[in-house]
């Protein structure tokens, strides 16, 4: 068991929520086991030590308040921790654990410690944590904001509790700042030749290199709609969310891909982008990108069709005339059909047209040159 973690360089402009004073993070690690059912992960040890990294040097956390817990020894160990994180945390509790998730007595989640090989009946409380518990020792945390992510088989199926009917125990109290991130539905990977685990690994990788189509200040829901673009690509298991109220928009990290700015105060000051950037730069849109590039051919061809000799004519004769009449062009394709009324707009937009030759009626100009015989 390890209840600390090296000291890493800090974040140069704290403004993550996980900066502050009042922040407190437990991240909790069981990958060795002794058989015969569950099987040690070797991947996990070194994803847990990895994530304190990356959160102490990309996320502001400083070693203080950063609690890892590697290897168990059993649930009452795991549950005295997290009820200790959340009594302390008064701003912001992150727990997180990677590892083995059972399915118990009653389809109850269960959160295997190092000793949990199997759930017996009327001893499984005993055996693992279960989510119940979790969930019970969190509802007395007087942090705003508290985040859960589980990366263990089976962990997509907790819930906050605001949506369909589920079991009581895949559930956490829906208050407001409260978020959930279960790594999948089913079976969770964590190869045995990895380094890390499928959804350690790609956090890590974010919060390290960051997403150059993201934005600055990355929120929870950034870092979820990036693991799920990351592990689909991969055709690994996909992640799950549950927010309550608007916590999906707590910062966490600062994009380690994001432009950096001269200004001290600029990551505290700025405000949250309201949407990844539509444009790939470099890279290829994907089937992510539809709503951003699907389903315009038909209104592109309409406005070449409509104004390709106008804006030429626009071009020849002046940049500001050509802006003016762009903008006339798009206030003219605005204008719902059927509503009459002056439309200066149109009238401009006409005006310019008439003057120009129409391609399929003017003949192309006769040359009186000859090639030399």
């Amino acid at each position: 068991m390890t209840t600390g973690s090296a000291e890493s360089p800090a974040l140069p402009t704290p403004g993550t929520a996980l900066a502050s004073s009042g922040a407190r993070v437990l991240l909790i690690g069981t990958g060795t086991h002794h058989g015969p059912t569950l099987t040690s992960v070797p991947a996990v040890p070194r994803s847990v030590e990895a994530l304190a990294a990356a959160l102490t040097e990309r996320c502001g956390v400083t070693p203080d308040r950063l609690r890892t817990l590697v290897d168990p020894a059993d649930a009452r160990t795991m549950a005295l921790a997290v009820a200790e994180a959340a009594q302390e945390a008064d701003s912001t509790l992150l727990v997180y654990y990677v590892g083995h998730g059972l399915i118990g007595p009653g389809d109850e989640l269960y959160l295997a410690a190092s000793a949990t090989d199997r759930l017996t009946p009327g001893l499984a409380a005993h055996q693992a944590l279960s989510f119940s518990a979790l969930r019970e020792a969190l509802t007395l945390c007087r942090a705003a904001s508290v985040i859960v992510i589980l990366d263990c088989c089976f962990s997509g199926r907790a819930r906050l509790g605001n949506g369909t009917p589920q079991p009581a125990a895949f559930s956490l109290p829906a208050g407001h700042g409260m978020y959930l991130l279960g790594s999948a539905e089913q079976l969770a990977l964590a190869p045995d030749d990895a380094e890390h685990t499928a959804l350690t690994g790609e956090l890590i990788t974010l919060l390290r290199h960051g997403d150059p189509r993201a934005p600055r200040l990355l929120t929870l829901d950034d870092v979820y709609d990036h693991l799920f673009r990351a592990l689909r690509a991969r055709g690994g298991p996909l992640p799950r969310r549950q927010a309550g109220d608007r916590s999906g928009g707590l910062v966490v990290a600062v994009n380690a891909a994001a432009p950096t700015t001269d200004e001290p105060d600029a990551t505290a000051a700025e405000e949250p982008a309201p949407g990844p950037c539509p444009y790939p730069g470099l890279d290829a849109f994907t089937v992510d990108d539809a709503e951003f590039f699907h389903g315009r051919e038909k209104l592109v061809d309409e406005l070449l069709r409509g104004c390709h000799q106008a804006v030429e004519q626009g071009r020849a004769t002046g940049g500001g005339r050509a802006v003016r009449r762009r903008q006339d062009l798009t206030a003219a394709r605005r204008t719902p059909r059927g509503v009459t009324g002056r439309n200066p707009a149109a009238a401009r937009l006409g005006r310019l047209a008439r003057p120009c030759p129409d391609p399929r009626r003017t003949p192309p100009p006769q040359s009186d040159h000859r090639p030399a015989g």
